[in-house]
């Protein structure tokens, strides 16, 4: 974590988003248009659909950060 803000910790189990030969979980288009156009990506390129992407179900999570105050100071205004 050296140099980073923020650390996410989970143990839980990976669900494909988009697996191959079957069909795509329900949330699989919104999370799609989402990384495209997070990553300003070309949603036409078949990166998107030759992957596959997984959505982990949590049992267990933990944040971490050594300045939790200054990061929160860095968070932009909503």
């Amino acid at each position: 974590m050296r140099g980073e803000q923020l650390g996410i910790f989970t143990h839980g189990h990976a669900v494909p988003l988009n697996p191959e030969g079957t069909g795509s979980d329900p949330s699989w288009p919104s999370v799609r248009d989402y990384l495209v156009d997070h990553y300003d990506g070309d949603g036409d390129e078949p990166f998107w659909d030759e992957s596959v992407w997984y959505r982990i179900e949590p049992s267990w999570m933990v944040a971490y950060s050594a300045d939790p105050v200054g990061l929160l100071d860095r968070q932009p205004s909503v």
